[in-house]
């Protein structure tokens, strides 16, 4: 999958247009990079017990 693929689908899951979705991740992506660069730690999901 590449960016303008996750953008549509988050498009299609969050019924808005594909240009806002990617918006959305252009700027997302910008934020983590830029928090990962600063040394800060960046948690996007917490694990989970999969038994």
């Amino acid at each position: 999958m590449i960016k303008i693929d996750l953008a549509r689908s988050i498009a299609d899951t969050m019924n808005i247009h594909t240009k806002d979705a990617d918006t959305f991740l252009t700027t997302f992506t910008e934020i983590v990079a830029d928090s990962l660069a600063s040394g800060e730690f960046v948690r996007l999901w917490d694990r989970r017990d999969l038994t």
